[in-house]
């Protein structure tokens, strides 16, 4: 937002809905380097068996952090560059739309703590929330 300027609350929805799928492709690339840190963790266990070694967690520990810099970094400036351009691209189309929509604050509040509800991954806490989200409809639409 701060790169174009973006200020209002429709350009701030433009922003999360764009980037909202980028929590999927990490929450995926994390996973595959929770299985390589595994299988790393596996061979170093292995290895160490047969020879009888001292176990030495601090090197596991720092080689993986090393890791996880480094493919995260490369991740997010490669998602931040394409995210660059694909809004150079889209703000001069989508700007009358956002211009007119009529979204406010509150609005983006209450979608991110939406947000923060579905983050926890307790399945009661979504049968509230889909709860109130019946309330709710029902109540607009009476």
């Amino acid at each position: 937002m701060h790169v174009f300027r973006l200020t209002s609350p429709a350009e701030a929805l433009f922003v999360v809905a764009t980037t909202a799928m980028l929590g999927r492709l990490f929450a995926a690339l994390e996973g595959v380097q929770r299985m390589v840190e595994n299988i790393v963790l596996s061979r170093y266990t292995a290895a160490r068996e047969r020879t009888k070694a001292f176990f030495s967690p601090g090197k596991l520990i720092r080689r993986a952090l090393c890791d996880m810099v480094l493919l995260n970094g490369v991740a997010f400036s490669v998602a931040l560059a394409g995210l660059i351009a694909l809004y150079a691209a889209l703000l001069p189309r989508v700007w009358p739309f956002l211009a007119s929509s009529g979204a406010t604050w509150s609005q983006l509040w209450i979608l991110g703590s939406l947000g923060g509800v579905l983050s926890l991954r307790y399945r009661p806490a979504y049968m509230v929330l889909a709860g109130g989200m019946g309330l709710a409809m029902a109540w607009f639409l009476l």
